[in-house]
């Protein structure tokens, strides 16, 4: 989405000329500034622009490495989780196979 927009803005800088994505947009060219102003937007937008939401926006603002941290530990989680009954589920039906293979053997 970036990238698009650093497009649009180097034609309409450059009248159509030079379609680029090679340089940055402060504000918005790091997750955490992102954030930040985005948070800052939407609070603008909704009408809260007041001085505990603006700290609420900072705080998560803030914490954006950690909570992407917990977020990516939350879904290894699942995956090792879901893996592990796949390999379970795998070794059950092995062994269902071998009995039926005796069985009918005999």
């Amino acid at each position: 989405m970036i990238d698009s927009i650093k497009r649009l803005i180097s034609r309409i800088l450059t009248k159509g000329k030079i379609e680029t994505t090679n340089f940055d947009i402060k504000p918005f060219s790091c997750s955490y500034c992102m954030n930040f102003w985005i948070g800052l937007i939407y609070l603008f937008w909704v009408g809260k622009f007041t001085i505990p939401y603006i700290a609420f926006v900072l705080l998560l603002s803030t914490f954006v490495f950690l909570i992407r941290e917990i977020i990516m530990l939350t879904k290894d989680l699942w995956i090792w989780v879901r893996d592990y009954i796949y390999y379970k589920m795998d070794k059950n039906k092995k062994r269902y196979m071998k009995d039926d293979e005796q069985d009918t053997t005999r």
